[in-house]
């Protein structure tokens, strides 16, 4: 008996129509067919169907052509096909189907209910192979949406995402989102001594360490350049967010590409203005980014009338109004950094993991530093001034 025969004793009058009742053409037809009873029992396959599906002819009979679907889908699709029939709605779906020599395929099936007196009395199954159609679309939305450098979701689909972020805000206030705006360091001077290549692989590098920082929820992209952005979607306040930020900048892995570590900036601001526009909101995080990277000391050789060792923030200007204008805005970020950790530690320290109290702990080390190298940087206008005695020594955090 081929697939294409009707099985013996299933023809009758009150039988589901076999292949008596259809056109001998149907073992020509480009798509594979099923015809059922009611309960989903196959009594007929034309040949195409064993082509798509790998079955054999003693495979469909029964519900068993139903096993052409892959595990773990196979129930679920099974349970949906026969619900959906019993309603007397057509159903469509796409089903993973994996043929023994081959791998897996896409294939579309239509399933179309046949009716009699307000009862179902069969179905008919059509199947087509859509594996390329489903792949050319796939890479097609990924090309709209992503970057094709790093992987990464591009700048449009970011702000989609935090579009989609804002309007959340309106319906459930409570829940915050942050977002992280994130630069490169290292990207120009690595494009200029070796070249836009190593740059690539400095950037696909960056891209890869903060994916792995962040949740598999969050969203990170591209946003153009040597900037990078993440969402990070559903966060409980703003030190959570900030955790997150600590761990890009101050775990960020060796390249080889850029001849040692990779440098980033992150700049945080919250989602927690349901007003503000997408882009305004990336704003607000690279100019928090671009503080933060002005604030970073650029050592240079310098020794104390002490003797001992002196760092200075390249380009300290003389002029004492200006300094003390920069140092107090400069000292509002740790200061804000610090006093919200403190909080966080003494409310929180019983639940936070041993890695968010070494983050906590590391990030407080950090901004004490920073208020340090502020303060050093005063003492050397007082010591240009002749304001502050020469043998003042820097200020030791250690």
């Amino acid at each position: 008996m081929s697939v294409g025969q009707e099985r013996s004793g299933q023809s009758g009058a009150d039988s589901t129509p076999g292949p008596s009742a259809l056109p001998a053409a149907a073992d020509l037809l480009a798509v594979g067919m099923i015809v059922a009873g009611p309960d989903g029992a196959a009594t007929y396959a034309n040949r195409t169907w064993g082509v798509l599906t790998g079955q054999a002819e003693g495979d469909w009979p029964g519900q068993g052509w139903l096993d052409a679907i892959v595990e773990p889908d196979r129930a679920a699709q099974r349970a949906a096909l026969l619900a959906v029939l019993a309603s007397g709605e057509m159903y469509r779906a796409d089903w993973n189907v994996r043929r023994s020599d081959l791998v897996t395929r896409i294939l579309h099936i239509t399933a179309a209910p046949q009716r009699s007196g307000g009862r179902l009395t069969g179905l008919v199954v059509t199947l087509t192979d859509v594996t390329d159609t489903r792949a050319r679309a796939e890479s097609v939305s990924e090309q709209r949406t992503h970057d094709p450098l790093t992987g990464l979701y591009n700048r449009a689909h970011f702000l989609d995402r935090v579009a989609r972020a804002v309007d959340r805000r309106l319906r459930e206030p409570e829940r915050l989102a942050a977002v992280l705006s994130i630069d490169v360091d290292a990207l120009r001077a690595t494009n200029d001594r070796l070249g836009h290549a190593a740059g690539d692989r400095l950037l696909r590098a960056s891209a890869a360490w903060i994916t792995a920082v962040v949740r598999s929820t969050d969203a990170v992209a591209r946003y153009g350049g040597n900037d990078f952005c993440v969402l990070l979607d559903d966060v409980t306040d703003a030190a959570a967010a900030e955790l997150v930020a600590e761990r890009i900048r101050s775990l960020s892995p060796d390249s080889a590409v850029a001849g040692g570590p990779i440098s980033l900036n992150v700049g945080l601001t919250l989602v927690d203005d349901e007003h503000s526009r997408p882009g305004m909101i990336v704003d607000r995080a690279d100019r928090a980014r671009d503080r933060e990277k002005r604030a970073k000391p650029v050592p240079h050789a310098g020794i104390a009338p002490n003797g001992s060792r002196t760092r200075q923030r390249a380009g300290l200007p003389d002029d004492v109004e200006n300094v003390l204008a920069l140092a107090t805005h400069e000292l509002l970020n740790p200061l804000t950094a610090i006093l919200g950790y403190a909080t966080l530690l003494r409310d929180n320290r019983a639940q936070m993991t041993d890695a968010d109290l070494d983050t906590a702990f590391a990030v407080l080390e950090r901004q004490c530093s920073g208020l340090a190298r502020l303060l050093e940087d005063l003492l050397e206008l007082g010591r240009r001034h002749n304001r502050v005695s020469p043998d003042a020594a820097p200020v030791n955090w250690t």
